[in-house]
């Protein structure tokens, strides 16, 4: 937020206007620390040249091309400096110093620097003034004003017969942020998951408990014994027979392979498993009973889990924006919208003797209906596959179909999807697709991707069973907290206080890097009361309930401030720069959040609240609060409090614990 701004600017265009640039459009730009407090503008630099206009007609007249230009740099230069000059000299009596005209309110001073006009705020004055501003909006402060933009965000896609592992993790925790920052930027925002909740993962972490339960001996080698949860509980259980069950699979594969090779005939172990695999996936899509039976009751068990794990990690969807990949299957969206593609001759039908039978979309062939400057990277596309051969759908069928249903149900402007960015392709293949189709709103669909996050075993595969799951992750930060925090001797409700730290700490980690970054965790790093950390934002913000003590809480409906003060602004003393400090890094909060959301990035809330943090932090430590004289002491107490409620506002948006003792 830029104070003074309106003020500003239309001073500077009277100005401008005066010497014959009433169209100039001045911008206003935050001159950044540790420079002095204010803003700054290179209008003066922007009409250069049309201020020397004349002058350089006049000299450059005959001059070979070369001089003239260097003539023209040189002559330019010099006109807007001397504009800035006398622009300062003209504004410098309008100051709120000024007893004559005080009509730019915080202006302390003006200064040309050459082309550039500088004007410096009183910084006590308007350090007073952010901090008024803070308390009396209190959770508003920062908001933007509405927009009528609506905006759908798709995040937390987990598949059910699968942990939660941290790449989901990382996905909910990108995902619910961008959704809170774009609401706080005055979006109306539809939060929504689409959860992958049939396939062949589901036929596969079925029959792999068959497999268990009626014949232990075949699988022995494989299935080891189970794990301490039981079928009832869920999501871990599930996720450990997928696991299994797909290493199994890969074994018989690879004997099946062998045997092959060696000449043998016959059904081979692989081939029956296949066969059994694929038999209960028709049986589901045909709605026989004992497969829908199976998997409604295993469905359940994993879908408490995610409601367990969303509720841990404070990330909330919209009642009516739970989309199941079953119930879009249910419906025939996506197979309704791949017929419309092949009477559209959008998509063929395949003729090769392998994929006979397959619909399928040749970007290739329809090149003409993009733009020229569009079809360079629409030809790297290739094909998409949107039917299987035997006429049953595929994820992006019913990806196809639920996007037109999207804009359509809820009257969406933009609808975003949070998703790795391994599939970027895939992203595109189906964007072009809704663009061949016709669909209006197919550029207001938009990919948020993220990278991977790296642990020292490599990428994580949950194919393979080394998946590193959020369960494992969450239960060893967990441990090392409350460690931490005994250690430390924190005070109040060591197990609660250990996991607002843990969990905090590795959804933390999983925002402050950008989205286009690798994560490679660090437990040492996330958990750390003294760096770039959750915890140490959690205990800056802690150690301000002294300071604040008696007064208000800011969790409740009125601004932790002296009562006494709820309107007026505290007389002055003399400020240490400490203090100034933190005012001004409290008085970029809302351009901080604005940023964030234009850019889709939570990491740069998250610098910026490591910043304001280590800005407090500098002031406990250089400014007496509770023993300071007045009026010192409560100018500073409400200071304390105008940290808390940002600190506050930047935890709610990333959703992200705040305890209130450590």
């Amino acid at each position: 937020m830029l104070y003074g701004q309106e003020e500003i600017a239309q001073a500077l265009r009277a100005a401008l206007g005066a010497r014959g640039f009433a169209d100039a459009e001045p911008q206003l730009m935050p001159i950044e620390p540790p420079r002095e407090w204010g803003v700054t503008t290179n209008v003066c630099f922007t009409l250069a040249g049309r201020a020397a206009a004349e002058e350089i007609a006049k000299q450059a007249e005959g001059l070979p091309k070369a001089e003239a230009k260097q003539l023209a740099g040189r002559l330019g230069k010099e006109a807007g400096e001397r504009l800035a000059q006398e622009i300062a000299l003209d504004l410098a009596g309008r100051t709120a110093a000024s007893a004559k005209d005080s009509s730019l309110p915080f202006v302390a001073k003006i200064e040309a620097e050459g082309a550039y006009i500088n004007f410096y705020y009183d910084a006590e004055a308007l350090s007073e003034h952010v901090v008024a501003e803070v308390l009396r909006l209190g959770a508003d402060y920062g908001k933007g004003a509405p927009t009528g933009k609506h905006i759908m965000v798709e995040y937390a896609q987990p598949n059910t017969h699968k942990d939660f592992h941290v790449g989901h993790l990382r996905n909910a925790s990108i995902g619910q942020a961008i959704a809170n920052l774009l609401e706080f930027a005055g979006h109306s925002v539809r939060r929504a998951t689409y959860i992958g909740d049939i396939g062949l993962h589901v036929a596969r972490a079925i029959w792999g408990e068959e497999q268990f339960l009626e014949n232990p001996a075949a699988s022995r080698e494989s299935f080891f014994s189970l794990p301490k949860a039981e079928a009832g509980e869920g999501l871990e259980y599930w996720g450990w027979l997928y696991q299994e069950a797909t290493r199994y699979l890969a074994r018989l594969e690879a004997e099946h392979k062998q045997q092959a090779a060696a000449g043998g005939e016959g059904r081979s172990p692989y081939q029956t498993a296949n066969l059994a695999i694929r038999t209960w996936l028709a049986d589901w899509e045909d709605h026989v009973q004992e497969a829908r039976e199976e998997w409604r009751k295993s469905r359940e068990e994993c879908v408490l889990s995610f409601l367990r794990i969303f509720d841990e990690l404070l990330v909330r969807f919209d009642e009516d924006c739970w989309f199941f990949e079953s119930a879009v299957e249910d419906t025939g969206l996506g197979r309704k919208g791949a017929d419309q593609l092949r009477l559209l001759g959008v998509a063929q039908l395949d003729d090769s003797a392998e994929y006979k039978g397959a619909l399928y979309v040749d970007f290739e062939q329809h090149l003409g209906k993009f733009p020229e400057s569009e079809r360079k990277r629409i030809r790297r596309l290739g094909k998409m596959t949107i039917l299987r051969s035997d006429g049953t759908s595929l994820y992006q069928t019913k990806e196809l179909g639920l996007a037109k249903h999207k804009f359509e149900r809820f009257s969406l402007d933009e609808s975003l999807y949070v998703v790795g960015a391994e599939q970027k392709l895939y992203f595109e293949q189906v964007f072009a697709i809704l663009h061949l189709w016709g669909f209006p709103n197919a550029d207001n669909c938009k990919h948020i991707s993220y990278e991977l996050v790296v642990l020292p075993e490599g990428k994580m595969r949950s194919r393979e069973g080394n998946v590193v799951s959020y369960r494992e992750l969450r239960d060893e930060a967990i441990r090392r907290a409350e460690a931490i925090t005994r250690e430390k001797g924190i005070a109040g409700d060591v197990e609660q206080v250990a996991r607002d730290v843990a969990i905090a700490a590795i959804k933390y980690a999983m925002l402050q890097v950008t989205g286009s970054q690798k994560i490679v965790f660090d437990f040492e790093q996330a958990l750390s009361f003294d760096g770039r950390a959750a915890p140490y934002l959690q205990y800056a913000y802690a150690r301000t309930r002294t300071l604040v003590g008696g007064l208000e809480d800011l969790a409740g409906p009125s601004a932790l401030m002296p009562k006494e003060a709820d309107t007026a602004v505290c007389p002055t003393g003399e400020f240490h720069p400490s203090e100034v400090a933190l005012a001004r890094t409290l008085s970029t909060f809302p351009a901080t959040c604005a940023d964030a959301a234009a850019h889709y990035e939570p990491a740069t809330l998250c610098t910026y609240l490591y910043s304001l943090a280590s800005q407090f932090a500098e002031f406990y430590r250089d400014c007496r609060v509770l023993d300071a004289p007045e009026p010192m002491r409560t100018i500073r107490r409400r200071l304390s409090a105008a940290f808390r409620q940002v600190m506050q506002s930047g935890f709610g948006i990333l959703a992200l614990p705040l305890p209130e003792e450590m």
